[in-house]
């Protein structure tokens, strides 16, 4: 794989009535299926070629509370993390990713351990978000455009655009090519009369011992928090 960066809508709020207390709306109250529409249609003027259909889910586990009569925690329980991410992609059938961002670690295991976490009750499932969309083809570069849906209520919680630089996975190289693109892409959008922007992810990939080759690793990360920040947007 190359070397991929993260984008999420982020709409601008209406301008407020002088001398009105109503607090502003919400991020994901502003979203809509029209605006999806409308970034669709800029990825298209480029023009970018649509390939096909991308898929990636990111679901969260919390850890199972125990009752114990008013006993102490046990070992396993102070050692669980409070939260467990697991992020599996439609396009690599069988590798499965967890991430526990407040310990920095991000590891690789097999597809059915989420199965495996519940029937231990160890974890079980809070909520995923389900990214699904287009992917287009533009020259070295690569957009996957997609819907954030809630799976609680399949709602849609945001946009994302994923732009990946296919000639090498080495994230030095890379970053001076996507920064070209991302202000390429900024002046589409602006053009397009959307009333936001795409935001970047740019983690710390080091905190996590992530090198500068781009993995999967990588890309499970930057999903990961895209969908804590969507979460945590829920209203």
């Amino acid at each position: 794989m190359g070397v991929t960066w993260l984008l999420h809508w982020q709409p601008s709020p209406p301008p407020q009535p002088p001398g009105s207390t109503a607090p502003p709306p919400s991020s994901s109250s502003l979203l809509s299926l029209a605006t999806y529409t409308e970034v669709a249609k800029a990825i298209e003027s480029l023009p970018a070629a649509r390939k096909g259909r991308w898929q990636c889910t990111c679901s969260l586990y919390r850890p199972n509370a125990r009752d114990t009569a008013g006993a102490p925690p046990s070992q396993s329980d102070v050692a669980a993390a409070r939260e467990l991410f697991g992020v599996s992609f439609a396009d690599v059938a069988g590798r499965h990713l967890l991430v526990l961002r407040q310990e920095h670690v991000v590891v690789e295991a097999e597809s059915g351990v989420q199965t495996l976490m519940e029937k231990l009750q160890l974890y079980r499932h809070r909520v995923s978000i389900t990214y699904e969309g287009f992917e287009y083809l533009l020259g070295d570069f690569a957009m996957r455009l997609g819907r954030a849906i809630l799976s609680t209520n399949e709602a849609l919680r945001g946009i994302v655009v994923e732009v990946e630089y296919l000639p090498t996975c080495s994230l030095p190289r890379a970053r001076p090519l996507l920064l070209d693109f991302l202000a390429l892409w900024h002046d589409v959008v602006a053009a397009q009369g959307l009333v936001g922007r795409f935001v970047p992810l740019d983690p710390a990939f080091s905190d996590y011992s992530l090198g500068d080759s781009f993995s999967l690793q990588h890309s499970a990360l930057q999903f990961v928090l895209v969908s804590a920040h969507l979460m945590a947007a829920r209203a």
